[in-house]
């Protein structure tokens, strides 16, 4: 999905972000993703916090090992790069979709 500047914006500026969830608030008690079209809903203002970094290129994580420039949207995503083969950790081989 495209990423519309008020969502790229509201992610890199907490201070917007924090205005545009809560602004998000839908009638079941929940709230609602803002970028219009998405529909993500979640009962935690958290997860849409965290959500809306699928909108934007902001990539608070980064791998802080010498020679890496990697970033990455989640903290997970950052473990699982540690732990993988780039860093001397346990490789998972992916296959992806047609190979064996």
């Amino acid at each position: 999905r495209a990423a519309p500047a008020v969502a790229a914006a509201a992610v890199a500026n907490p201070e917007a972000l924090e205005q545009e969830v809560r602004a998000a608030v839908d009638g079941s008690g929940g709230f609602l993703c803002p970028v219009e079209g998405c529909g993500v809903r979640s009962k935690l203002k958290g997860n849409i916090k965290s959500h809306l970094r699928v909108h934007s290129d902001y990539r608070p994580y980064g791998c802080g090992k010498e020679g890496c420039k990697r970033t990455f949207r989640w903290k997970s995503s950052l473990s699982h790069h540690l732990e993988s083969a780039a860093h001397g950790g346990k490789a998972r081989k992916i296959i992806g979709k047609g190979e064996k």
